[in-house]
């Protein structure tokens, strides 16, 4: 670590520059970048040849189909019911598509890269901040072992916290260097792959306080990268068209928010925090904790929490959703720094201090390891029922009818597995399929919404809708305004304000003191609404426009259509259930396929 100096006194001290004092240009020691890069490819990187996961997929065949430079003026992946503006990490989706084809490894090592990256960048912000370079190793030695590398490495969905967190590191970096006004692009690019960027100036403003640099400094770097921040903000309201977006919540009251946040973090947490508490004590005690160092981390940290506060508000993170602290355990990262900016001046506290760090990182490296690997398992079991499925419709002939398919686990272990993107496994850019596969599941998730199926499923749990027919009477629907009665066509004729004047279903038959439903079925499941009693008459009549209105408290039809007209279908199916009180199907019609243009449900019927 080089020779430092004796103080006066007769003392052998470890001497550390003052915090601040470290060259505003100063590179990253050859030695100790080895040491973090090994660090940050291990827990992770033996994952690299793990399958596809979950929303990947999906990813892979929005990007292969539209240009890459899409959603630099639109929504993330095309979706409008759930704003997101994220172009810098589809760009990089997009270009890999063009040259990388669909093998997995050659994606997940961008996020490698990426993950490697930010271990890299806190180690030299460390030192730019002038902390001894033992503690700058070991600050970066927190991010490489960051414990949830299984959601943000092994699932290469996950590599929008690690863009964001690269581009927020890189400014945090610049506006320590000669070249300081480089932090405006780069706290653009920070905001175009996430949205914890758009805190880059409190982040700024914090570490430069704690480098005890000058008002006039500290406020022109600040300035700098707010500028580039309230340009990627304009170039967001541009693409999105509002300055909203994200996904909606309820949140509760202040108080009780903040109290679920605590018992949220309390659960979720604990790894980062028991491996930073012993070293805060002892390094308080023992003078080698940098107070402002420390306190400006812990601003980091709150502030990297402050956009999860409507995930954390009910006071529950669920564990694939971990991975979304890595942006907020950067200040975490400072924090190990700060412990030990100033190592003690006794040569026995030094050692113990740093073996402490050391063997509490390992073990937050294990926890890094355990979560890659619960990662990669749950990506084999989703390679394993891809190809179960395969062999379910292999050597059929060719039809635009979809298989449905139960069985698919949306969630292995505490990890993503087949949840959105599972139908894209079956179609282009990957190796198709004679006929499309669809889930039999219900989209909610919710056991109310669970229905059995129309007719048994076969021994290998499929159901061929016109090979399979149902075991109860055919309900014989028909249909008003429609040019085919298989095949409804949903056009802004459905949107006509009377629905007496809009296209509509049509039945007979009197089922006294039953109920009816109907089932919609789309790429993403099932999903079932009440219609109200069957009644006595003969004659039933139910506009398209009150069909789409209907909902169960969780989805209407129409919300469930345009979630699946979202992520690119174009069609689904529905049928009508008459039930009795039991739940059990006394009658069930043929499915009767709706159709759409592509824009209709996502802008048309959204407006209304």
């Amino acid at each position: 670590m080089g020779t430092h100096p004796q103080r006066s006194g007769g003392e052998d001290p470890v001497a550390t520059p003052p915090l601040g004092a470290a060259p505003t240009g100063m590179g990253i020691p050859r030695r100790l970048a080895l040491v973090v890069l090994v660090a940050a490819l291990v827990p992770a990187g033996w994952t690299l040849f793990a399958p596809w996961i979950a929303e990947d997929t999906a990813i892979l065949g929005h990007v292969a189909r539209n240009p890459w430079w899409q959603d630099w003026v639109g929504p993330q992946y095309g979706v409008r019911l759930v704003l997101f503006w994220r172009p810098l990490v589809t760009s990089a989706w997009g270009l890999q598509a063009q040259v990388l084809g669909t093998e997995p490894a050659l994606y997940r090592a961008l996020n490698l890269a990426a993950h490697a990256g930010c271990a890299l960048l806190v180690l030299r912000l460390l030192l730019q901040l002038g902390v001894y370079p033992l503690a700058a190793l070991l600050g970066a030695l927190a991010t490489a072992f960051f414990p949830e590398q299984g959601g943000t490495v092994t699932w290469i969905s996950g590599r929008t916290d690690l863009f964001g967190a690269l581009g927020i590191l890189a400014c945090l970096s610049a506006s320590f260097s000669k070249r300081w006004r480089l932090a405006a692009p780069l706290a653009f690019l920070a905001c175009a792959s996430k949205e914890f960027a758009f805190l880059l100036p409190g982040w700024v403003l914090l570490l430069h306080w704690a480098a005890g640099e000058t008002r006039r400094t500290v406020l022109q770097r600040t300035a700098v990268v707010f500028v580039g921040c309230v340009l990627a903000f304009l170039a967001r309201r541009f693409a999105l068209g509002t300055f909203g977006g994200g996904y909606a919540a309820q949140l509760p009251a202040p108080l009780e928010g903040i109290v679920g946040c605590a018992r949220a973090l309390r659960s979720s947490w604990h790894p980062s925090v028991l491996c930073l508490l012993p070293m805060l004590v002892l390094g308080g005690l023992w003078g080698s904790l940098s107070g402002r160092m420390a306190l400006a981390s812990i601003g980091v940290w709150i502030l990297g929490l402050a956009p999860l506060y409507p995930l954390l508000a009910d006071g529950h993170l669920e564990d694939q959703n971990v991975r979304l602290y890595f942006v907020s355990d950067l200040g975490v990262a400072l924090l190990v720094g700060a412990s030990l900016a100033r190592l003690p001046l006794k040569q026995n506290r030094t050692v113990t201090l740093v073996a402490l760090a050391f063997a509490l990182l390992l073990w937050r490296g294990w926890g890094a390891f355990r979560d890659a690997s619960e990662w990669s398992r749950a990506a084999h079991e989703a390679g394993r029922q891809e190809e179960a499925a395969r062999a379910i419709v292999g050597g059929t002939e060719s039809s635009p009818m979809p298989v449905w398919i139960a069985g698919f686990p949306r969630s292995f272990e505490g990890a993503y597995c087949l949840g959105w993107g599972l139908t894209e496994r079956f179609r282009s850019p990957f190796a198709e399929t004679p006929r499309p596969i669809w889930p039999w599941r219900s989209v909610s998730a919710f056991s109310a919404s669970e229905r059995a199926p129309r007719s048994p499923l076969r021994a290998d749990g499929s159901l061929w809708p016109t090979a399979d027919p149902p075991q109860v009477p055919l309900l014989r629907v028909g249909t008003e305004g429609a040019s085919a009665p298989e095949a409804l066509v949903l056009d802004e004729r459905v949107l006509q304000p009377d629905p007496a004047l809009a296209p509509a279903l049509v039945w007979k038959g009197a089922y006294p003191g039953a109920v009816v439903e109907a089932l919609v079925y789309t790429p993403l499941g099932y999903e079932a609404v009440g219609l109200g009693a069957a009644g006595e008459q003969q004659q039933h009549r139910l506009s398209l426009k009150t069909l789409l209105e209907k909902g169960n408290g969780v989805y209407s039809i129409a919300g469930v259509l345009q979630q699946s007209a979202d992520l690119g279908a174009l069609n689904a199916f529905v049928e009508i259930r008459v039930l009795n009180r039991s739940g059990e199907m006394l009658a069930v019609s043929p499915l009767i396929e709706l159709v759409w243009d592509a824009d209709f449900l996502r802008l048309s019927l959204g407006d209304r």
